[in-house]
């Protein structure tokens, strides 16, 4: 099985992409239960992306997305999917 790249790796494309994009930069974030997870910006191209929170737990990888979200509503998101697992 291949290792999971950091998650800065896997989306450093983002960063340099030309075409239409979030305002909102790719950046860390605290979840629930002080997980850090990284805000992943939408981008446009043909069509537009989803924006994404994504986590690692133990050996896991954990993402949610909006089509053209904004980091606060997924932040929110990712923290209810976190909780919900608490139970």
């Amino acid at each position: 099985m291949k290792p999971t790249q950091p998650v800065p790796s896997e989306y450093a494309w983002i960063r340099n992409h030309q075409g239409m994009k979030s305002k909102e930069p790719m950046q860390k974030v605290r979840l629930a239960n002080n997980i850090e997870g990284w805000f992943i910006p939408w981008t446009c191209g043909a069509n537009c992306s989803d924006a994404k929170v994504v986590w690692d737990e133990y050996s896991y990888r954990y993402s949610v997305g909006i089509k053209v979200g904004d980091k606060e509503s997924l932040v929110k998101m990712a923290n209810s999917a976190i909780q919900a697992g608490d139970r």
